[in-house]
């Protein structure tokens, strides 16, 4: 692997000796400039990994507006677009909103020098893994969409990094390239690896380890290591494991009441794992009750169920919920709650890809910022909500929710189905004939989705098609969904915007904020940088809802995971939040919103609707498997 370069501006002798030193310790390539000439003249035939020099000495360029100064300075040392990041070296007081997102502010006078070293590596290492360094630069941020659990882990061993990385529900350290703990859940060690290794998605922190600090978590002394296993070897364990599929874990499980578990019909470990079957219950239960891996105790338990030993009783709710894929609901979160995703077409040229299903979001923004051919989007067609529709239909009513009506004709052909096709769906004797309940969800992405999960909580506690549906439409009103786009382009490429418009934005740094309104689009502000768009995006969300009461939340974004976490944290920060989602924006809202976008989407419910909604406890679960 080569080298990676940090080009060091300053022209205060003893801080850039300082800094020299600190970072020729991790193999770096440092070139140190006293000035800023030079340092144009080297960041022009190097291309650096990143970029650090003074606020101060980029301001006196040209004797202007300090401001402008410095974007102008920035855009000769470390140009948009590229993979260069900048390190502005300046005061914990100092304000420069206008700043390009792969530009930081570094603090120096807030920091000792170990900090900041600790800083610029982070800088550093997020370049070699392609991770962005979070809004407060304690951490890289990542989406496991982008990046999986697995390629994540396989860069840090290369790059031989003491580190730890927190997901949602999970954690993994790692002591100079090899992992040595891990959490998920209440698994430990091997197992949580495994584990982690088949999320799909969800944001994750990467923490370098610094001087004094825990590696294991904040709040955690460090323990002996749990994991005792060569890299590699772990790796192919988690890979292996990952190609078993698990059943739900929500599934019942019952023994054949004359099984005797103590047969020697069945090998010892079989009648072991029997016992423990019949303490569980669940397959959840049976998981994290075993120390083998999930994809292990699959496994073993699938060959109990083929002897008609063991049964799989999954509990269904009497609604099935189904949405299109303009919903961006996380792939894991669709599965728990059994959303039926009906996806949309992308075409790129003469290939069609179905969203979701064989373009992912990670592949899909490489083809939108490298193919020339800009995409298109096709939404699904009455006979394919029909085949839907039947398979559902034979056993479930049905609440079918959708992007507006406003903006797709998928709302239009899940109408069509509906209304011609039920005559053909039959049930099993002695059934109602199916009830089907079409949803304009009067928004797009999340928005969308969060309704979708709305619908399934309320399906899994027994509420009625009709009653589902009654309780959606009133909520659609209430909901409030802003987002940001980071570029005009791909508005003007879906013949969103005009041209001349998206130049004068391009050239000013304009940011326009958007909203649904009536189920359509509209601007409803614009702001000129990037770092100003989250604050003001909390603002009009502040002006819409009671800051007093909660809220439920989702947070989305294209290829922006920082942007994500740093809106999520700002709505924290401001609101009472009970709920809160994060998910990727997939290839249909993608397509015209660009990679950079990020949204958020809040509900406030009345306290009768917050029982219907919120996420179940651990007690409804165990009702329903029961």
């Amino acid at each position: 692997m080569d080298k990676p370069t940090v080009l060091l501006i300053d022209d205060d002798d003893a801080r850039r000796k300082t800094m020299a030193d600190g970072l020729t310790r991790f193999d770096y390539e440092v070139v140190p400039a006293s000035d800023l000439a030079s340092g144009v003249r080297f960041a022009e035939t190097l291309t650096p990994s990143v970029v650090i020099a003074p606020t101060r000495l980029l301001a006196a360029r040209g004797g202007g507006d300090p401001q402008i100064a410095i974007l102008e300075a920035l855009a000769t040392i470390a140009p948009t677009g590229g993979r260069t990041t900048a390190l502005l070296i300046g005061h914990d007081r100092e304000q420069l909103p206008g700043l390009p997102d792969h530009a930081h502010l570094l603090p120096v006078s807030a920091l000792d020098d170990d900090q900041i070293i600790h800083r610029i590596r982070l800088a550093v290492v997020g370049h070699l893994l392609e991770l962005d360094v979070s809004s407060d630069l304690r951490s890289l941020v990542g989406e496991l969409a982008l990046l999986p659990t697995l390629e994540l882990l396989r860069g840090m061993n290369r790059l031989q990094l003491t580190a730890r990385i927190e997901l949602i529900d999970g954690m993994v350290a790692m002591l100079a390239g090899r992992v040595v703990a891990a959490r998920a859940g209440v698994a430990r060690g091997i197992k949580a690896v495994c584990r982690l290794g088949r999320r799909a998605d969800g944001p994750f922190h990467l923490f370098l380890h610094a001087s004094g600090d825990s590696l294991w978590s904040a709040g955690e002394s460090d323990q002996d290591a749990e994991i005792d296993m060569p890299f590699t070897d772990l790796l192919i364990r988690a890979i292996e494991d990952a190609q078993v599929p698990l059943p739900d874990r929500r599934t019942w499980m019952s023994l054949r009441r004359d099984i005797n578990t103590r047969s020697t019909e069945l090998s010892a470990q079989q009648r072991r794992m029997l016992e423990v079957v019949a303490r569980c219950g669940t397959v959840g239960a049976l998981f994290d009750a075993l120390p083998a891996s999930d994809g292990k105790v699959a496994e073993a338990l699938q060959r109990l169920v083929q002897r008609g030993v063991v049964s799989l009783h999954k509990a269904r709710a009497a609604v099935a919920v189904v949405t299109d894929s303009t919903a961006d609901l996380p792939p894991d979160l669709a599965r728990e709650y059994e959303i039926r995703v009906v996806p949309l077409k992308v075409r790129f040229g003469d290939h069609t890809f179905h969203d979701g299903v064989d373009i992912q979001p990670r592949d899909f923004y490489h083809l939108l910022e490298t193919d020339e051919s800009h995409p298109e989007t096709a939404p699904p067609t009455e006979a394919e909500f029909l085949e839907h529709y039947q398979s559902l239909g034979e056993h479930q009513d049905i609440v079918s929710i959708h992007i507006s009506g406003k903006l797709s004709q998928t709302l239009v052909h899940a109408h069509q189905a509906a209304d011609n096709g039920l005559v053909s769906i039959e049930r099993q004797e002695g059934r109602e004939e199916c009830a089907l309940e079409v949803v304009d969800g009067g928004s797009v992405g999340i928005g969308t989705g969060m309704l979708a999960i709305f619908a399934a909580r309320m399906a899994l506690r027994g509420e009625k098609v009709f009653a589902i549906a009654h309780r959606l439409r009133s909520i659609v009103p209430r909901m409030h969904l802003f987002f940001v786009v980071n570029t005009f382009d791909y508005l003007v490429r879906g013949g969103r915007v005009g041209k001349a418009r998206a130049a004068i934005g391009r050239l000013l740094n304009i940011k326009p904020i958007l909203t649904i309104q009536d189920g359509e689009f509209i601007a409803i502000d614009k702001v000129r940088g990037g770092r100003r768009a989250h604050p003001r995006i909390v603002d009009l969300i502040s002006d819409r809802v009671d800051p007093k009461r909660p809220l439920m939340a989702a947070v989305a974004h294209a290829k922006a995971p920082v942007w994500g976490d740093r809106l999520r944290t700002l709505l924290g920060e401001r609101f009472d939040v009970l709920d809160m989602l994060m998910s990727d924006i997939g290839p249909t809202v993608g397509t015209h919103a660009g990679p950079g976008a990020v949204g958020a989407v809040v509900f406030q419910p009345s306290e009768e609707e917050w029982p219907l909604l919120a996420p179940l406890t651990d007690d409804e679960l165990a009702a329903l498997e029961g």
